[in-house]
């Protein structure tokens, strides 16, 4: 019977001991099982600038609608669509007979006014002098005659043998014989003084408006002719040869695609990265990266979106890039601080914060961010090179909380 109760004894007292040297390592696991599991976003060191990412769409750098100035008749169309032109080079012309007419006529009379006013310049010649003295003499003459007969009705009339109307005729015959040759002498004094100042500007006036004229007439000439004015390619003939079109109506499409633009709209708070004359990266969709060069960053803002437009000329000598393609742009931008996944920061309050983890204890830490940078959210100040910030579900996590990390993403 004693052994008996000494063995049950012996197993009770073994049951108890084992069980004793388990109580800790259950504690521990009960404990890591309450906590939460997190992940974490471990911060590096981050480098003195990225790259900021914009879309744009590519166009042609010159592209334009040419028309004839003049209206008329299609007479030749010299090029098609797809056609490598040159500056300079003839594309189409109206049929310009009248517009030639007008043009001659036009420099007969800058030719008849020049004339005309080298002749005032001169003065008159001496066979215009000698007619006026030949025409002067004769009203002397005339006078003189005019005169003697006036006198002789005096004469006739004091003795009864003339009649009051006859002689006061003969009187008037004589005050208009004296008046013609006063006429006779101013206008041959005109001739031996030369053209006077306002003969001179009158005859000057009407050179003016001649060249005015013969100018116009030769523009309308002249605009009878759609010249390219730049080298390029046609990408549409919109009339044909006998076709009557008005002056300013479109006919032909050019465009210059050597080099091609891409552009921008950038928000106001980014505009500064942009420096006209600097390179930047430009990729196409395929991937495939060109240098391009920023040429044109507008002052002002577009209205209609509220942004400022950016044009980045590129080569295209090998033709790769066509108006209306889409076009990624890298841009340098220095950076303040750190780079953080947008879910790493919360915001409660006006104020942006993170939740550190330090020793599996959580800390909630304010933080000065600058701008989102492709996805990411730059962190000016509240954060140090090797801290740990919880990367995901922020806002079911309480300051101070203990949890457990999964795992860590740089």
């Amino acid at each position: 019977m004693r052994r008996v109760v000494v063995s049950v004894l012996g197993a009770f007292i073994l049951l108890v001991s084992g069980c004793g040297s388990n109580v800790e390592p259950v504690a521990s696991v009960q404990e890591e099982k309450n906590n939460k599991w997190v992940e974490t976003y471990k911060i590096e060191q981050a480098p003195a600038s990225t790259l900021l990412g914009y879309s744009g769409v590519v166009e042609a750098n010159k592209q334009v609608m040419l028309g004839f100035g003049s209206s008329g008749k299609i007479a030749q169309v010299n090029t098609e669509k797809g056609a490598q032109v040159q500056q300079g080079q003839v594309l189409a012309s109206l049929d310009a007979k009248v517009y030639q007419v007008a043009a001659q006529a036009a420099a007969g009379q800058v030719q008849s006014a020049t004339v005309a006013a080298q002749e005032a310049k001169k003065g008159a010649s001496q066979e215009a002098l000698a007619q006026q003295k030949i025409k002067l003499e004769r009203e002397q003459q005339n006078a003189a005659e005019a005169k003697k007969a006036a006198k002789q009705g005096d004469v006739l009339f004091q003795g009864g043998a003339l009649s009051k109307n006859d002689y006061e005729a003969l009187l008037l015959k004589a005050k208009q014989a004296e008046m013609s040759v006063k006429n006779e002498q101013i206008a041959l004094q005109e001739l031996q003084r030369g053209a006077n100042p306002d003969q001179l500007a009158r005859a000057s006036a009407a050179i003016t408006q001649a060249n005015s004229e013969a100018v116009r007439a030769q523009e309308s000439l002249q605009q009878t002719k759609i010249i390219a004015p730049f080298s390029g390619t046609i990408v549409a003939v919109h009339e044909q040869t006998g076709k009557v079109v008005a002056g300013g109506q479109s006919v032909i499409e050019l465009v210059d695609l050597k080099t091609v633009k891409v552009v921008l709209a950038v928000e106001s708070d980014e505009v500064g990265f942009f420096t006209e004359g600097k390179q930047v990266e430009v990729q196409d969709a395929s991937g495939i990266s060109s240098k391009g060069t920023i040429q044109f960053v507008s002052p002002v803002i577009d209205q209609a979106n509220g942004k400022y437009r950016v044009e980045i000329h590129i080569s295209n000598s090998d033709k790769k890039w066509r108006g209306g393609m889409v076009a990624n742009v890298k841009v340098p931008r220095p950076l303040q601080g750190f780079l953080l996944p947008l879910e790493c920061v919360g915001l409660t309050n006006e104020t942006h914060f993170v939740m550190k983890v330090e020793n599996g204890i959580v800390r909630k830490q304010p933080v000065q961010v600058g701008q989102i940078i492709n996805g990411n959210i730059e962190i000016v100040k509240g954060v140090s090179v090797g801290e740990q910030v919880v990367k995901s579900g922020i806002t079911y996590i309480v300051d101070g909380e203990n949890v457990a990390v999964k795992g860590v993403k740089q």
